[in-house]
């Protein structure tokens, strides 16, 4: 009798340790992360996905890319084939406001309009207090809202809380590590 009662109590056991099992398995989600990292030339740049550009159906890019050696940090939105960059004055210059889904919000020191193997959006933060700002912005973020030149561009998704900030914040350690 005490042997049955002991099976008894060891088949529920692995029961309950194989539902809680399973539980947790379930409650575990994939997140499919798409970014494009980039090295070049001693910089940092990561970007990410986002709508089309205004007035296209051209899909765009969000891209931050951080200069290690002084801090100046420039985002951009990039697009192929994008009218109005293609024709904007690229001496025209106008802060690009970032806000973030933590309501914060920043604007570059400067902005504008240029065209190349990407027709692009672009604003720059100059270092220092100022790239310092917007980098712990991004340290919180999820999102970012873009607007410039009286456009919105939308909503970013950042990937993962803090993903850009962190990505960058490591290649800069190991770009000055590297000496650049």
């Amino acid at each position: 009798m005490r042997m049955k009662k002991m099976h008894f109590f060891t088949r529920w056991t692995l029961f309950a340790a194989i539902g809680v099992y399973s539980v947790s398995a379930f409650a575990q989600s994939n997140n499919n992360i798409n970014v494009k990292t980039s090295t070049a030339n001693g910089l940092c740049s990561i970007s990410v996905p986002g709508g089309n550009a205004p007035e296209t159906e051209k899909p765009m890019q969000l891209e931050f890319t951080l200069r290690p050696s002084d801090g100046l940090l420039r985002i951009a939105a990039l697009v192929n084939g994008w009218p109005r960059a293609q024709e904007a004055d690229p001496n025209r210059d106008f802060p690009v406001s970032l806000k973030f889904d933590t309501q914060q919000s920043t604007a570059s020191d400067s902005g504008g309009y240029s065209s190349g193997f990407y027709d692009r959006l672009w604003g720059i933060w100059e270092g220092g207090d100022s790239s310092n700002e917007l980098l712990l912005l991004l340290a919180d973020a999820q999102s970012v809202e873009v607007s410039a030149d009286g456009l919105n561009l939308g909503q970013f998704n950042l990937q993962a809380q803090g993903m850009v900030y962190n990505w960058l914040n490591n290649c800069v350690v190991k770009q000055r590590a590297a000496g650049k």
